[in-house]
């Protein structure tokens, strides 16, 4: 018989007596904490959906103490009781579920399983197919796989349209107000103009803090601040006089400022009439500062 695609090869199915169960011994430390002998009763791992221990109402981690009147010690001989009953028998499961005596009526049906599996003794711990449980297990997480990487795709494409068009609307309002903000990168670095039309200033903000420069009362003035805000250095930058008592850093700083970035601040695509009239008050705001 040829194989699956996962390689597996399904003998032919014959018809056996169904329960839906998955169990295993009681360990030692729970047979103490409930009274129960010693190698008796066996813990529900598993219940197959719509079987006819679900049907009956039996819970993973309940303990089957009984089939009828016959004390269970482990899953091959549950296996081979369910095997003398008949199409339809109705059987009585004496539980426990959480330390309290239960009985369950179940109504047992003829299924058809896998030959390969269905009658060797001690596979599995369960009356059905564990090979094609846990292929359907396999397909089962492959599947949630694609789709979780099919959502993730989903949702990393929105948040990006989401913060592209959020970044152009904050982009629209500004130069709206009469604003202009540029980002760069330097040595490594990013650095960002902000140029206010309406207060006649441009503002520079890197790593190393923010510097100033505006237009008050006709006087260019400088004011700069490191990255935490504190105040370095605040006054006028209109003669070689006022540009040597700077601070030597702060200076460098200025000078450097003067002579890469303030050239650099130019639009680079075709302006309209509109953008033409703010490109122009922006070079008037440069050439006061």
């Amino acid at each position: 018989m040829p194989p699956d695609r996962h390689g597996h090869e399904h003998g032919p199915k014959v018809p056996i007596i169904f329960l839906g169960v998955e169990t295993s011994e009681v360990p030692s430390v729970v047979s103490e904490q409930l009274g129960l002998a010693k190698g008796f009763g066996l813990v529900v791992d598993y219940v197959v959906p719509e079987s006819p221990a679900a049907t009956a109402g039996l819970q993973q981690n309940d303990i089957i103490k009984m089939l009828n009147d016959q004390l269970l010690i482990n899953p091959s001989q549950l296996r081979k009781l369910l095997q003398t009953f008949q199409d339809g028998t109705t059987v009585t499961l004496t539980i426990l579920r959480k330390g309290q005596e239960q009985k369950l009526t179940v109504k047992l049906v003829k299924k058809e399983m896998s030959s390969r599996h269905s009658f060797l003794p001690g596979f599995g711990h369960g009356d059905f197919d564990m090979g094609e449980f846990n292929e359907q297990m396999q397909n089962m997480k492959e599947q949630l796989k694609e789709q979780l990487g099919a959502q993730r795709g989903i949702i990393r494409d929105a948040v990006m349209r989401a913060r592209d068009e959020a970044r152009r609307a904050a982009d629209e309002a500004r130069r709206a107000a009469g604003q202009i903000q540029v980002r760069s990168s330097h040595d490594g670095g990013l650095t960002t103009t902000k140029i206010d039309l309406g207060k006649a200033q441009i503002v520079f903000s890197d790593d190393k803090g923010e510097m100033k420069l505006e237009n008050v009362d006709g006087k260019k003035i400088l004011t700069a601040k490191d990255p935490q805000g504190k105040l370095l250095f605040s006054g006028p930058v209109e003669t070689k006089e006022d540009i040597d008592k700077m601070p030597p850093d702060i200076r460098q700083r200025y000078e450097k400022l003067e002579q890469t970035t303030l050239p650099a601040i130019a639009p680079s695509e075709a302006p309209n009439e509109q953008d033409e009239l703010r490109d122009d008050a922006a070079e008037e705001v440069i050439n006061q500062v």
